[in-house]
């Protein structure tokens, strides 16, 4: 094969995984990226002062069937990034008292050799289904120390385990058009219900009870039934996982070294200004430094955000965004600010561990936290007066705060400080040094916002409060029921798409759907070129929990029966 170039614009997760997959299979691959660093909204960056900053921390799931196979084989040092991956110590629930209601502690996973997999594939699928089991015992009566009724618990359970149970034909017909608020008939259910359910899948990942059912039905049962890893070769991963060091540092730094011994040409700091097209055909891509890109194809691996305005900018009529309108409530907020401690505090000890996922259940805010730093990241350079970093992921900008009883998006820069400390329950103000919120949010008055609104790079902007505006470089797009994505090949013929805005079996916005995204790129141009080469870098089918894979195929042949 005569090697064709590629030219993919986005450097985030997407657009790497597309590059990557490319590069090996002999693609020329040049990829380009608006920041001066690879690794989108997912990156981490430093403060002046050498404090380690991020958009959000970042959680990595056993499902991630396309991410985590390629963080496997992506050098970093004597071993590779997937090693970087460790579990939390433990998952808890508690309030804005610090006041904990659920303890759930995760035992550390190790490497298994040739026979423990054996041994592994043989007996896991019981053992997860005992434990699911279990897991139908003891739920309830933990749901019950936060109010809600056993018979509700027990209820939503069942609801999920028979979700599970459907082949993914049976499941599009039955919930496709509802909401997950719908799916669990939430108008029936009582406040502490409603609220723990909306709580627990905004902080898992922004979404809403308006959000569809089916990507919300996944994320909750996938997240409740925490099974082992079902990915081959990885079994011994478990079924949470967090990085031990700074995500750019574990994750992004590595994999640009491989991207370039791959023979990717990547260019940073650069942004996509024009486009020539010529009949159906992109003929080249016009950067602001004044590169002219020609390529056989290109992929367009951006924030949805950033996508509609270079549709309108460029007048590529033929990428239909109709579906997809950015100033509906559905592009979210979720972003995150970082208090750097000196030492850890007395009270709530256990809420702030590092290693500790907390879950803030009646935040309004929705709050996650995780203490970093020192326990928990290996060979880290840390300011030795600030030797840990609460990190603090906020999404329900809208809801008014408990302190000063405003929304986030009208609060200055210090009520937000205090509302976040106040609604984690952190109590020990003098042991936060310095704090940072996050870089991808800005305040800015609205006269001066309207002088540059047309000259900002793509964003999502709030109402005016007290003369002032808050901004969001970094929104998240989740589906409400009945609107469909986009789909990744586009209307131009040589033009791709990539992105959490994109159609992909993975439906929530998280990095295994951007990457997932990526991989239907790549293979979509690999199709053109050579089918073989598609099919080396096709998508899994994807088993979200191992025990229902057998009753999900059942299943499918029943509907096929039904339905043919």
């Amino acid at each position: 094969m005569n090697a064709k170039k590629v030219v993919i614009v986005g450097g985030g997760i997407a657009g790497m995984v597309a590059a990557t997959l490319l590069a090996e299979q002999g693609f020329k691959v040049e990829l380009y990226e608006l920041a001066n660093e690879l690794g989108g909204k997912a990156k981490s960056l430093r403060t002046k002062d050498g404090n380690p900053i991020e958009h959000s921390h970042r959680v990595y799931s056993k499902d991630y069937k396309t991410l985590l196979p390629i963080l496997a084989k992506i050098p970093d040092g004597n071993h590779y990034v997937i090693d970087n991956l460790i579990t939390p110590k433990k998952a808890i629930i508690s309030n804005t008292k610090g006041e904990i209601f659920i303890n759930l502690k995760f035992r550390q996973r190790k490497q298994l050799n040739s026979l423990e997999q054996f041994l592994f594939c043989i007996f896991q699928p019981i053992v997860n289904g005992i434990k699911i089991l279990l897991i139908m015992f003891l739920f309830p009566y933990k749901m019950k120390r936060i109010g809600i009724p056993i018979r509700e618990s027990i209820w939503c359970l069942l609801k999920h385990i028979q979700f599970l149970m459907m082949c993914e034909e049976r499941q599009q017909k039955l919930f496709s058009g509802q909401s997950y608020g719908e799916f669990l008939c939430i108008e029936n259910k009582s406040d502490n219900f409603k609220q723990f359910i909306s709580t627990y899948i905004s902080v898992l990942v922004a979404a809403r009870l308006e959000t569809e059912a089916i990507g919300c039905a996944r994320l909750f049962s996938n997240s409740m039934l925490t099974m082992r890893g079902v990915i081959k070769g990885l079994e011994h991963l478990g079924g949470i996982m967090i990085m031990n060091g700074p995500t750019s540092e574990r994750l992004f730094n590595p994999w640009q070294k491989y991207l370039i011994h791959l023979g990717v040409n990547i260019h940073l700091g650069v942004s996509l200004n024009s486009i020539e097209t010529e009949k159906n055909l992109i003929k080249s891509f016009t950067f602001s430094d004044g590169t002219k890109a020609t390529s056989d194809h290109y992929i367009c691996a951006v924030p949805l955000v950033v996508l509609t305005d270079l549709v309108n900018k460029c007048s590529l009529a033929n990428i239909d965004l109709s579906l997809i309108n950015v100033n509906e409530p559905k592009m979210e907020w979720s972003n995150s600010a970082q208090f750097f401690l000196s030492a850890l505090p007395n009270n709530n000890a256990t809420s702030f561990e590092p290693g500790v996922l907390n879950l803030h259940i009646n935040s309004p805010w929705d709050i996650v936290s995780i203490v970093q730093g020192k326990g928990i990241w290996n060979n880290v350079e840390m300011p030795p007066d600030m030797p840990y970093v609460l990190s603090a992921t906020f999404s329900n900008v809208h809801s008014h705060g408990v302190v000063f009883n405003k929304p986030l998006i009208a609060c200055s820069e210090t009520e937000i400080f205090e509302e976040l400390l106040t609604q984690m329950g952190f109590v020990d103000r003098d042991l936060v040094m310095s704090w940072h919120l996050d870089y991808e949010l800005i305040i800015m008055e609205d006269s001066e916002y309207q002088q540059k609104k047309d000259n900002l790079r793509s964003h999502l902007a709030s109402d005016v409060y007290d003369g002032k505006r808050m901004l969001t470089y970094a929104p998240l797009g989740l589906m409400r029921p009945n609107q469909k994505p986009l789909k990744t090949v586009s209307k131009i013929s040589n033009l791709y798409l990539a992105g959490e805005h994109i159609d992909t079996q993975y439906r929530i916005p998280t990095m295994e759907k951007a990457a997932e995204s990526g991989r239907r790129a790549a293979m979509e141009v690999a199709n053109q070129v050579n089918p073989s080469i598609a099919e080396a870098i096709k998508l899994q089918d994807r088993d979200f929990i191992k025990p229902f894979s057998f009753v999900q195929n059942l299943d499918n042949l029943v509907y096929q029966w039904q339905f043919r």
